[in-house]
């Protein structure tokens, strides 16, 4: 007996095309970024693609710039530590990648 037996009984009734509250409530959320900072994100990738001595700093300096200068655009709206590092590692890695 192999899988499929097992669960041919749940599998034939479950209408695939219904929906629950709980599967709702997972479509209206889909996993995204915490806060939209795309218009943040793209002005700092710009500015870091025109320091031509960016690639000197050591990581954990550029992480530091990064958190300074979101922390400084940001000051009059609350956000957690969670967005800011998330933030960073996002500038990080794109930063990175030329």
């Amino acid at each position: 007996m192999g899988l499929a037996d097992r669960f041919s009984d749940s599998l034939e009734t479950k209408d695939i095309f219904k929906t629950t509250k709980k599967e709702v409530s997972v479509v209206l959320n889909p996993i995204k970024r915490s806060r939209n900072f795309d218009d943040l994100e793209t002005e700092i990738i710009d500015k870091i693609r025109k320091t031509p001595y960016w690639s000197e700093y050591s990581t954990s300096e550029q992480k530091n710039m990064i958190a300074a200068y979101f922390c400084c655009k940001l000051k009059d709206r609350s956000y957690s530590a969670f967005e800011r590092e998330e933030f960073v590692q996002d500038i990080l890695v794109l930063s990175n990648n030329k």
